[in-house]
This record gives C-alpha cells, sequence and structure tokens, in this order.
C-alpha cells in the first residue's frame, strides 16, 4: 500500500509509475533477506542448540534491522510536500470522499472488481511461491541447496528491481495497463509452464533459469496492479484502494500456502504445479474484462 499512496503523494504523474517500480525495491529487498538469511543463520545442524542459536541471532539481527528503520521514519521522512506535484493531487486534496462513500462507489466500479480478482490472486501466488520455492526446488535437486542463495538474489534483482522498473517505464510511456497486464500474465503462464516441466524433467540449468524468468515477469504484476487500480478508482484514495488490494493479496496468499503445503507434505508436486498453471491461465482471460485503459 505505502509504495503506491508515497509515490502519488511525492511524484508528478508522468513519473509515477517508473517511481512505484523503484519504492517497491524495499519490499523484494525484504523478500530477499527473508529468503536468504535463514540459509545462513540456521543452518542444517544435528544440534538443538546450534539451531536455537541460530534462530536467536536470526530474530535478534531483524529486530535491531527493523528498529533502525522505524528510527529512521520517524525522523527524517516527511508526510507531504510543500505543494501538490500533480493537479490529481489537488483535485484529491480539495474534493476528500468519506470512506462509506468511497466503499460504496468502488463496489460499483466492475474495472476495481476484476483487477483485485485479478491482482489479488496473481500477487497472492507471487509471494506463496516465494515461500514454497525453497522446498520445490530441494524435492527436485536435493543437494543443491547452495544454489537458493544464488537463485533468490537473482529473481529479487530482475523480478522485483529491474522488472518492476522496466514494467513502470512501459506503463509511463504507453498508458496501456490492460495490454501491459494481459503480457504480464501472459508471459507469467509460459514460463510457470516452462519450468513445471523443467522441475518434471529433472533438468537443473533450465529449472534455475526458468525460475529467474518467471520471477522477473510474476513480480512485476505488483507495480502494475497499483498503477492500474489507481487509474480505474480516481478520485478514491490510493489509501482505500491499495489497502483493499493488499487484504486481497493476504487473503489469497494464506489459502494457498495452506492448500500447497498440505499437498507438498504429500508429496503431489505435480497437482501444485497444475493448480498454479490453471489459475494463471485463467486470470490471463479475465484481463479480456477490464476496462482497455
Amino acid at each position: 500500500m505505502l509504495p503506491a499512496k508515497v509515490v502519488a503523494v511525492w511524484c508528478s504523474a508522468e513519473e509515477q509509475n517508473k517511481a512505484c517500480g523503484i519504492a517497491l525495491w524495499g519490499g523484494e529487498i525484504g523478500m530477499l533477506i527473508g529468503t536468504v538469511t535463514p540459509i545462513l543463520f540456521v543452518q542444517n545442524k544435528h544440534s538443538n542448540e546450534d539451531i536455537k542459536g541460530g534462530l536467536f541471532h536470526l530474530l535478534i539481527s531483524n529486530a535491531v534491522v527493523c528498529g533502525a528503520a522505524f528510527f529512521a521514519v520517524v525522523l527524517f521522512f516527511k508526510a507531504k510536500p510543500p505543494s501538490p506535484p500533480s493537479i490529481q493531487q489537488c483535485a484529491l486534496i480539495n474534493n476528500k470522499l468519506e470512506y462509506k462513500q468511497a466503499f460504496e462507489q468502488l463496489l460499483r466500479n466492475k474495472d476495481f472488481v476484476w483487477n483485485i480478482i485479478i491482482f489479488g490472486t496473481s500477487c497472492g501466488i507471487w509471494g506463496v511461491f516465494g515461500i514454497i520455492e525453497n522446498m520445490l526446488y530441494l524435492n527436485y535437486f536435493p543437494d543443491s541447496l547452495s544454489d537458493l542463495a544464488v537463485i533468490a538474489p537473482i529473481t529479487t534483482f530482475l523480478g522485483g528491481m529491474i522488472g518492476n522498473v522496466a514494467f513502470g517505464i512501459l506503463l509511463d510511456r504507453t498508458l496501456k495497463y490492460k495490454l501491459v497486464t494481459f503480457l504480464s500474465l501472459l508471459c507469467s503462464t509460459l514460463t510457470y509452464g516452462a519450468l513445471a516441466v523443467s522441475f518434471e524433467m529433472k533438468w537443473h540449468a533450465a529449472s534455475y533459469a526458468f525460475m529467474i524468468v518467471f520471477g522477473f515477469f510474476c513480480s512485476s504484476s505488483v507495480n502494475i496492479s497499483f498503477q492500474y487500480i489507481a487509474e480505474v478508482t480516481y478520485p478514491v484514495s490510493e489509501v482505500i484502494t491499495i489497502s483493499i488490494l493488499q487484504a486481497a493479496i493476504s487473503f489469497v496468499t494464506i489459502v494457498y500456502e495452506l492448500l500447497f503445503n498440505v499437498l507438498l507434505e504429500a508429496q503431489w508436486h505435480i497437482t501444485v504445479h497444475v493448480i498454479v498453471f490453471i489459475t494463471f491461465c485463467v486470470l490471463t482471460g479475465c484481463t479480456y474484462f477490464c476496462q482497455p485503459i
């Protein structure tokens, strides 16, 4: 929610998509740290004392970093610039909607509903993939734990950072939100299908590569979603729309994570691949019903 709101408050309309992509770097770097640090702090050791010590140092490090970030925001971050950066922000300041009125308006907006379904699901699956990718990869390549310490940073760099900025620039230049959404979801569908086949065929190098490419396209839908929803719901405040989107993403993440954990524990890895692939196929088709902005 915060990247889209901060960008809207501080950046001009011509720079918002690109700026939002850059602002999302923080979340992607957090995902990277969350993927890599447990491997570094809590390794596969036989001693419970060693594992407890690793967990203790992991939690202490997390508390120190979060505390530093909190005080940095309190001390140095300003709420808004001296003057609104765009005409849209001027209009929002002068014509604020009540929350109840805003929710009623959003529920009648079919484009908003479709966006919530599409992006809530796609971003939710990306969040789940970040959780289960270690389990998937090690199931097919059990002796390749060290690979994950390389794949995670590259996936984060390409998908969460380069991908978000690249799609942000593309949106700024074309303003074709529906087309960009369709292409992003189509590429996510195709690359996940290729990844699933590579896993099942035990093609190590191909699996390595397709995990990175899938991250590039799927993670980029986060930036697209923030900007697309802001466009179809204007002049409703981004705080309301992005909050609803984040709630949808969290709900989908929880549901799919619970489902996938059950399936993976039962060694039904193919079923997980089929569910993800079919879901992306359906989401790609759903873009037909979105407003062509």
